[in-house]
């Protein structure tokens, strides 16, 4: 189930982008839409997507550098979601001060980075095989 929730995931980032983007802006900020992000940002919610993709089909030689990534993002959101997001915040919107974060948000962060750092050192249930 897990496998098929990061492909399901993956191909919705990979294949829209700007509407995930923008799904997980509803969630953060009280006024979601009112940041304008960098260029960049839709291209790497792609190569986002197609690591989780690539995680989720146990491409493991493929998915091994995406790993170090999502490990190396979850550390800090775990640790320190005020000052980790507030960088965040400044690197993907051109205007990062025109949003402000949801009062529930230091939870959910930790959440993100517990969950981005288990899938960076890849220890997740896995289910057994039958080789």
């Amino acid at each position: 189930m897990r496998n098929v929730t990061m492909v399901a995931i993956g191909v919705l980032q990979f294949l829209a982008p700007l509407q995930m983007i923008r799904a997980s802006e509803m969630v953060i900020f009280r006024n979601p839409g009112d940041g304008n992000l960098r260029p960049w940002v839709v291209t790497w919610t792609r190569l986002e997507g197609a690591a989780f993709v690539a995680m989720g089909l146990g491409r493991d030689r493929i998915a091994a550098p995406p790993r170090a990534v999502f490990a190396l993002f979850g550390v800090p959101a775990l640790v320190a979601p005020r000052r980790f997001f507030g960088l965040m915040r400044r690197l993907v919107y051109a205007d990062p001060d025109a949003l402000e974060m949801r009062r529930g948000f230091v939870l959910l962060a930790r959440l993100f980075g517990l969950a981005y750092l288990l899938l960076g050192i890849g220890r997740y249930p896995r289910k057994e095989r039958d080789d």
